[in-house]
């Protein structure tokens, strides 16, 4: 089964149009992420290898890293030699040389910075790096400047079977495809497929693959994207760890099984049965110190609430001996009496709820 690497499956239908293809060839423009988003990765898979052209540097060394069979660049494709200024931005994949898209993204607040990159055109691109003139597909995918990218190429001397180019203004559905598409029509190429965001051409002397386009991804493609792959191995693994923590658990069961019918825990029964008997006597004393305790701060609070009165008597002495003594004093009688009024309060609703209860019984027995 195909795993899907490709945003919007782009490598599904690839897949379908060279599925007698074992070992081909591919020149990606605007490579981006080597994994992530990729429509090359499932071809590298399978043993294909290419070109992948990326300005930017983080994405270039992770291609330099995982497509050792690959022909990477780090450069950008204009349909001249040169230094160009291309437009970073933490969002992936919307690095651009166009101003236009650039200032776009700026304006619905989206910051990015301007930097200096080298650019080459896709026609010396092919002269230094392509042996064969067999390029099974060309993939376009630079964010507004499509038409600079196919100026660039001698569509005579090197033609990809397929050429799809990512054909709408980025991040809408709106399509832009009039700027450069007649360079493909020119060129002898025909519109076969469109996906909602690349458009496939086909080229004149391939027009026997069309029919492989006459139908969107489906079921019969036999393919799963790599979120899905993911998914299912994260649930082998879970359930690897699964079967590992139960024969885990079998093995302890097993060890106790054995360690209860052995002659030496049979031996210590009586010790463990004196244990025991030490615990819960232990469990009984504890309980009785604490009831012991409690008894004896019952008494003590008991004591200070008799004394309280007589020690109010000595008031005046209390304070010229210690005036710390005497203020806790009467910090105590202002507590005591707060609480004999909310004792109040509570004795007078008491009483309210009893005679209302009472009243309504008798009501109840009346009737």
């Amino acid at each position: 089964m195909m795993i899907s690497y490709a945003q919007n499956f782009e490598d599904v239908i690839l897949s379908r149009v060279f599925k007698d293809i074992e070992r081909g060839f591919y020149i990606d423009v605007g490579a981006n992420d080597p994994c992530i988003d990729s429509v090359t990765k499932h071809f590298y898979d399978k043993g294909w290898h290419g070109v992948n052209i990326e300005p930017l540097k983080s994405h270039f060394d992770d291609l330099e890293n995982e497509r050792t069979r690959d022909i990477n660049l780090n450069i950008a494709i204009s349909n001249e030699k040169g230094t160009f200024s291309l437009w970073e931005t933490e969002i992936r994949g919307w690095a651009t040389l166009d101003a236009d898209t650039a200032l776009r993204h700026e304006e619905n607040g989206y910051k990015g910075f301007w930097r200096d990159i080298k650019s080459d055109t896709l026609e010396r691109v092919c002269d230094n790096n392509v042996v064969s003139n067999d390029i099974h597909f060309l993939k376009v995918d630079v964010e507004g400047f499509e038409k600079q990218v196919l100026e660039s190429a001698d569509f005579i001397k090197y033609r990809p079977w397929v050429i799809l180019v990512e054909s709408t203004v980025a991040g809408s559905e709106v399509e832009n495809f009039d700027k450069w598409e007649s360079i493909l029509i020119s060129n002898n190429y025909t519109f076969v497929y469109f996906d909602g965001l690349n458009r496939f051409y086909l080229s004149n002397d391939k027009l026997y693959l069309k029919d492989r386009f006459r139908c969107p991804i489906n079921i019969y493609d036999n393919f799963i994207t790599i979120q899905h792959y993911q998914a299912l191995l994260d649930v082998n693994n879970l359930h690897s760890e699964l079967l590992r923590s139960e024969n885990d658990l079998k093995e302890m069961k097993n060890y106790v099984n054995s360690l209860h019918s052995s002659i030496f825990w049979k031996l210590l029964y009586p010790i463990r049965l004196i244990i025991r008997f030490i615990r819960k006597i232990m469990r009984i004393c504890k309980c009785r110190v604490l009831f012991f305790f409690n008894k004896l701060k019952g008494k003590i609070v008991k004591l200070i609430y008799r004394l309280l009165p007589k020690l109010f008597i000595y008031a005046r002495y209390i304070e010229k001996v210690s005036p710390r003594i005497y203020s806790l004093l009467l910090s105590i009688r202002y507590n005591l009496k707060k609480k004999e009024k909310r004792i109040l309060i509570l004795n007078n609703r008491s009483a309210i709820i009893y005679d209302e209860l009472k009243s309504a019984i008798e009501r109840k027995s009346n009737k």
